[in-house]
């Protein structure tokens, strides 16, 4: 089938130098009735071409120095940002560092901070700096919880840890989630008193025997 057509290559005659473009003309049938030729001059062409060429590269330079002083300034933002949380984390991990130091005294104190440089993975840093305080913290935790709840003198658990496992178990009974068991002891005759000579009587007999 006939279509459009154009000479790619300028040709040079007695009035100058030309590029050539053809079309064919169609009947009703789809018939090729006739073509339609048209000339122009290459200098035009080239003029067009020249001036169109040198705007898709304004425009595309253009484009691109908005496009990286956008991306500098957005990366500058967030640069900052980043800087100021590695700063918080450095204040964090001193405080953890005199507070570890501070509970238990023996312990090695190492002064480790985070710091920002262009050749640091700054995430990875980051990541692993809140690993470390995480750790920290955790023994700590279990350290002063120890401390809390431990008797120093025999090692068992003090009336603290009772009340909070008292509490848990409550907690637990009311949820109905609970196992458990109540065993009474009369270790000290308190039943006896009571029943002897009343609750009030007990309730003061306790009282003497717990000062």
């Amino acid at each position: 089938m006939a279509r459009p057509a154009w000479i790619r290559s300028p040709y040079v005659d007695q009035w100058g130098r030309f590029y050539s473009a053809y079309s064919p003309v169609f009947d009703s049938n789809g018939n090729v009735t006739d073509i339609v030729a048209v000339d122009f001059t290459a200098d035009w062409y080239d003029r067009q071409f020249s001036s169109q060429l040198k705007a898709i590269v304004s425009i595309s330079g253009i484009s691109i120095l908005v496009a990286s002083i956008i991306i500098l300034l957005i990366a500058n933002r967030y640069k900052k940002r980043f800087d100021r949380l590695f700063q918080g984390m450095n204040n964090v991990s001193e405080g953890i560092e005199t507070l570890v130091h501070e509970i238990s005294p023996d312990a090695e104190y190492v002064e480790q901070t985070v710091k920002s440089t262009p050749n640091a993975d700054e995430i990875d840093m980051m990541n692993e700096r809140i690993s470390s305080l995480q750790e920290k913290l955790s023994k700590q935790i279990q350290l002063v919880r120890s401390q809390a709840y431990i008797d120093g003198l025999t090692g068992l658990h003090n009336r603290a840890a009772y009340e909070e496992h008292v509490g848990r178990l409550e907690d637990e009974i009311r949820g109905g989630t609970a196992d458990f068991a109540i065993a009474l002891f009369d270790v000290n005759s308190l039943k006896e008193v009571n029943d002897k000579y009343g609750q009030k009587k007990g309730m003061c007999w306790r009282r003497d025997m717990r000062w």
